[in-house]
């Protein structure tokens, strides 16, 4: 089959631009791309037609409405929200708390894709559709991506750790000995870490189809609440049900058979 090359570099583009959300310059451009200026102006010209760029000034382009409009409709996610409607209902009801699941993506920042509270549930908080940065280190969700990286690529990484609460770790040191503990045990929770009276237990989902197509370093399930409800006793029992929720929705992933019934 043969491939059209001009689709191939204005798709290029379109994902140089979304790297750069402030926006590039035909220059810029030019460096990641290894395009010639002359045929980078030339599908400027051309996505700029049909909306999928914008000039911001007289040098700098940015991506267009069309993007947005195509992307909204071709949600990466739409297939694991499908799946797992009912996995975060039941945990919620279960458990009598919040049950989510997020994505970090490249950028290192998180959202929340799906939520369902439990009925009645004083102090729950929606994080649907919100994208946070730099809470990584305090966060379940956090950790799991962070936990990801090997010790080296840790310090990298990492920049100055802020503090949210006195219960927030600040080290380095102490934080790639918290990812440890992660890795050897597959879950992580943040208590008091992020905000005083939250605590949070959370498991990876693997789905490298979503992930690759969302542009996401890690998916997770978790559970959150009022840490005087979710002491520690309850925990066990909370990563039980979600790792096994968890590998239903991988299991789901892979043959394309929905969301298994609940144990």
């Amino acid at each position: 089959m043969t491939r059209n090359h001009s689709l191939i570099r204005g798709m290029g583009l379109l994902r140089a631009l979304a790297a750069r959300p402030s926006g590039a310059t035909v220059p810029e451009l030019a460096e990641v791309t290894d395009l010639p200026r002359s045929t980078i102006a030339r599908l400027l010209a051309t996505l700029h037609e049909l909306g999928a760029v914008e000039r911001q000034d007289s040098r700098v382009w940015i991506l267009g409405p069309e993007v947005a409009r195509i992307g909204r409709v071709a949600d990466p996610f739409q297939a694991l929200r499908e799946r797992g409607y009912e996995t975060v209902r039941r945990l919620s009801q279960e458990f009598h708390e919040s049950a989510m699941i997020a994505v970090v993506y490249e950028n290192w920042e998180t959202e929340t894709i799906l939520q369902a509270d439990a009925p009645n549930l004083v102090g729950a908080t929606s994080w649907l559709g919100k994208r946070h940065g730099g809470v990584l280190h305090a966060a379940a969700t956090g950790k799991l991506a962070l936990a990801r990286l090997s010790d080296d690529e840790l310090r990298r990484h990492v920049t100055p750790l802020r503090a949210f609460t006195s219960a927030t770790i600040t080290s380095v040191d102490a934080l790639a000995e918290e990812l440890e503990r992660v890795r050897a045990q597959g879950w992580a929770t943040t208590i008091d870490e992020l905000e005083l009276g939250l605590t949070a237990v959370a498991v990876t989902i693997e789905d490298a189809v979503v992930a690759a197509g969302a542009g996401a370093r890690s998916l997770s399930l978790s559970l959150s609440g009022l840490s005087a409800r979710l002491d520690v006793d309850r925990i066990p029992a909370i990563v039980e049900q979600l790792t096994a929720a968890a590998q239903r929705l991988a299991r789901g992933a892979r043959t394309s058979s929905g969301d298994a019934p609940h144990e």
